[in-house]
């Protein structure tokens, strides 16, 4: 149940050390990469606003896709090397 004095700011603040948790990073790391979107929330913890926080997962998952991707085409085309080395005459 949300308590009518709180704020929808309030309501919407990710705890960097949820995000730190999250990632493996530390909370001081975090921190300095939001930079001045970091706030203090209603009871003192640093965080930022939900908006943030989803755009940085976003941003990660769509990092984390391309360097998945890199790795695929890597290994195909090192297996089509191999594959090229193997059938050569020698």
């Amino acid at each position: 149940m949300r308590n009518e004095q709180e704020t929808p700011i309030e309501s919407d603040l990710v705890p960097l050390g949820l995000i730190a948790v999250e990632t493996g990073e530390s909370v001081d790391r975090i921190a300095h990469r939001f930079g001045e979107a970091v706030m203090l929330d209603d009871v003192g913890m640093r965080a930022v606003s939900a908006s943030v926080a989803r755009e940085f997962f976003a941003e990660r998952a769509a990092w984390q896709a391309r360097q998945v991707e890199d790795a695929r085409r890597r290994t195909e085309e090192a297996a089509k090397r191999d594959t090229v080395l193997v059938g050569a005459p020698a």
